[in-house]
């Protein structure tokens, strides 16, 4: 290859790995601009909120944060109401009184209308872990969600508009041993939600990075439609479809069982600060909050402003949504059977290929197979890493979760720099002829097309990973076999970066560690697409 092709396709995939970064971008904190959402006053009730460990045991500090609360939505005119739960057992089988603290805004018809419910809970994390002299100050886990819901409030407040929809709030009581107070509420008090079309329940699951919209209620299509309407949307149906299946849990999962829809948000970075002291309010993260509120005061805005959803079933769907953030403000969704249909005119595309450009059905089967075996031996050698670590740290060893290991950023970089080097080398030493170079192209969009049929019949939400690589590769691949110029297999490539960086990330800091082997098929399954290509740049120029 060319010294100026090389520095060409360097360029292009820093550049990509930089857009891809930049599509988990998350907004300044913006000051006391009016009508405008500002993690700076909203930092101003975590102050308060955080003051003090106020878990469901420490009744005097929780009373405190209650009422500070109530102080504030009072303060906003709204008439608030406490539901106690008396004699309520949690997890550890202690008896505890709950106390949901709630609230509304009625739309034009009352509550004959219908609501969109903000929803968080106020109860911080009891102590976790050995060493620790007391539990969680809760300022991210959830004061990111009581802050971003009563500065939504005076923002609708300071508006001053009539609302086509009303606004229904509930901050509950014991989420934190059980999801106790969803649960008496959803239980007891169900009547007082059946008009609530849309729910957006606030979580925390670290203390920094971006608000991620990471689970939904089923039937999701015109859910996302809705959640469309955010500024800087990140959420990936991936993250929604693996949590679902997950034995993890928040007031959301109360609010589905009831058959209510929404979404649900989190960040998810420093997750070794996660239900420790460390949650404390030095520790918040202005632009984390900025994000929470630029996504969800434009959706609220959407419901209440709106009268379209006030007319019964307007929310309903029958089917899901397959969607990512590609770059920031790019969302992409649509429907899974538009994802069925693509899956299928993509295989059908893919042969026919194959046919019109000779390429051998041997060669390509053979690299498939390549392809897959690499992916293989990715897995199962980032799983075995995983427990030799468990092993020297002590750790008990999960996929799902492993505490903080020092030096685990290092490991991880380690290990995808070597993955790709060892995989760059290796293609390249198979690669000597024309037919090889076009068998490791068809091969690596032979290797997508089995993770989309099988992730489309088993997690939905995966497959556009998979889809787009495949539908860009086989057309970028006509076009090379056309003559056009060699230079626009960056083009896949570049794709496979941008969508493949954001997603390891997430999957690494929410997982930890112990998904180093999920982590490092993920980088194989965007390498097949990344060398392949790159390797037909070398090989022609």
């Amino acid at each position: 290859m060319k010294k100026k092709t090389w520095i060409i396709v360097l360029i292009t995939c820093i550049i990509a790995s930089i857009l891809g970064g930049l599509s988990l971008y998350t907004p300044m904190s913006k000051g006391a601009e009016k009508g405008a959402f500002s993690a700076e006053r909203a930092k101003e009730h975590i102050k308060e909120i955080a003051k003090e460990p106020h878990s469901i045991y420490d009744v005097d500090a929780l009373a405190k944060v209650r009422n500070y609360i109530l102080q504030e939505l009072n303060e906003l005119g709204l008439d608030t109401e406490v539901f106690t739960y008396e004699n309520v057992e949690d997890r550890n089988g202690k008896i505890v009184d709950i106390n949901n603290i709630y609230t509304k805004i009625d739309g034009k018809n009352g509550e004959d209308g219908k609501y969109i419910l903000l929803a968080s809970h106020y109860d911080s994390s009891p102590k976790k872990r050995d060493g620790e002299a007391e539990g969680s100050l809760g300022a991210a886990d959830a004061g990111y969600g009581i802050s971003t819901i009563l500065e939504i409030l005076r923002v609708i407040k300071e508006q001053d508009k009539p609302l086509e929809n009303g606004i229904k709030i509930l901050i509950t009581d014991g989420e934190e041993m059980g999801l106790l107070g969803a649960k008496e509420e959803m239980n007891n008090n169900f009547s007082l939600y059946e008009n609530v079309e849309y729910v957006v329940n606030i979580e925390a699951r670290g203390i920094k990075g971006p608000a991620l919209m990471f689970e939904t209620s089923s039937n999701n299509k015109k859910v996302i439609d809705l959640y469309k309407k955010a500024n800087l949307p990140i959420s990936y149906s991936l993250a929604a479809d693996v949590y679902s299946k997950m034995p993890n849990g928040s007031d959301f999962s109360e609010f589905k069982k009831m058959g209510l829809q929404g979404i649900n948000f989190a960040v998810l970075n420093s997750l070794d600060y996660y239900h420790t002291p460390k949650d404390n309010y030095e520790n918040v993260s202005d632009t984390s909050l900025q994000h929470y509120g630029e996504q969800i005061l434009p959706v609220v805005e959407e419901f209440v402003y709106n009268a379209d959803y006030g007319e019964e079933g307007y929310l309903d769907s029958n089917e899901d949504a397959i969607f990512f953030t590609l770059l920031p403000n790019v969302f992409i969704n649509y429907s899974t059977t538009i994802a069925f249909g693509l899956m299928i005119l993509i295989i059908v595309a893919t042969f026919l290929v194959i046919r019109k450009f000779n390429i051998s059905i041997r060669s390509t089967l053979k690299y498939t197979g390549i392809w897959l075996l690499i992916g293989i031996i990715s897995l199962v050698g980032g799983v075995v890493v995983s427990y030799i670590i468990s092993l020297i740290t002590g750790m008990p060893f999960k996929i799902t979760y492993m505490p903080k290991v020092p030096g685990d950023d290092i490991i991880l970089g380690t290990f995808l720099i070597l993955l790709t080097i060892l995989t760059t080398i290796f293609i390249g030493k198979i690669s000597r002829s024309s037919e090889n170079k076009e068998g490791i192209i068809i091969g690596s969009i032979g290797f997508n097309i089995i993770f989309l049929v099988v992730t489309m019949f088993t997690l939905k939400g995966a497959s556009y990973l998979f889809l787009w690589p495949a539908v860009i590769s086989l057309i970028i691949f006509g076009l090379l076999k056309k003559g056009i110029n060699k230079l626009i297999a960056v083009i896949p490539a570049a794709l496979s970066i941008i969508m493949f960086v954001p997603v390891i990330w997430n999957i690494y800091i929410a997982l930890t560690i112990g998904a180093l082997g999920v982590v490092l098929l993920l980088a194989i399954i965007s390498l097949t697409t990344i060398i392949a290509f790159i390797n037909y740049i070398k090989y022609y120029n």
